[in-house]
């Protein structure tokens, strides 16, 4: 699962898009987790970017 998310990490730098990454347990409040964010849902941690570029666009 980690390998799976540098790779995920590394497409949005490859992509030149700046991005913050904010993992969430299962149990924990997402809501106050992220304050305030442009949250892009994504299948699988690698396909993150492809979920923020659908946002952006």
């Amino acid at each position: 699962m980690v390998a799976a998310i540098a790779r995920g990490q590394a497409r949005f730098a490859d992509l030149g898009i700046e991005a913050d990454l904010c993992l969430v347990t299962p149990d924990e409040d997402a809501e106050a987790a992220i304050v305030a964010a442009a949250i892009a849902f994504n299948r699988s941690p690698e396909d993150g970017a492809d979920a923020a570029l659908r946002w952006l666009r």
